[in-house]
């Protein structure tokens, strides 16, 4: 396949942006914690616990899914130019949460899991592989969850803001049991 490496495999840019995230977040949770950036929309532990589930964990649950449905289905998955329309995406949604644009950073954040599960979708359904369906729903919940998380934040809707992270928490568990649960074996035979 001709063109840059990194974008040929969804694991690629998905764990390398995972990496860097994690390292360059400590350094904006001390900006965060020292004043630094006041003007971030989401501050403090709301922000941590954001940023390290529906940002840092689904980076890397979006370069294994990326990755293990092309391996389960024998279909392309993005690649090129959607792959990285689907990084920028993710990008877009670490920088707005550190910016006063609410309703901006909400609706990228929410729109990430959403536009992964339909990167999916299409590889899952044409080779009719119904045993890993659950994941779109999956990542459609997680969407919704995280658009609870910031509307509830903004009081648009009348529920506690930790909500959707508790929640949006529960589902990442069941996300990456089940994703050991496939992984782990093959290794360790």
């Amino acid at each position: 396949m001709p063109g840059f490496a990194l974008w040929n495999l969804g694991f690629r840019p998905f764990y390398l942006l995972a990496s860097i995230f994690s390292a360059s977040s400590v350094l904006l949770w001390a900006g965060q914690y020292s004043g630094w950036l006041p003007a971030a929309y989401l501050q403090g532990p709301l922000w941590h616990g954001h940023e390290m589930l529906f940002g840092y964990a689904m980076a890397v649950v979006a370069g294994f899914l990326l990755t293990a449905v092309r391996a389960w289905t024998g279909q392309a998955t993005p690649v090129g130019a959607p792959l990285m329309a689907l990084a920028a995406l993710w990008v877009a949604g670490r920088v707005l949460v550190l910016t006063p644009l609410s309703m901006a950073a909400a609706v990228v954040n929410a729109a990430f899991p959403v536009a992964l599960a339909v990167a999916i979708t299409v590889p899952l359904l044409r080779a009719r592989n119904i045993r890993n369906y659950f994941f779109v729903g999956l990542l459609v919940l997680m969407g919704m969850l995280v658009a609870v998380l910031h509307l509830a934040l903004q009081g648009r809707v009348e529920l506690p803001s930790r909500l959707g992270l508790q929640l949006g928490l529960d589902v990442m568990l069941f996300i990456m049991a089940v994703m050991g649960g496939r992984v782990i074996p093959m290794f360790t035979q």
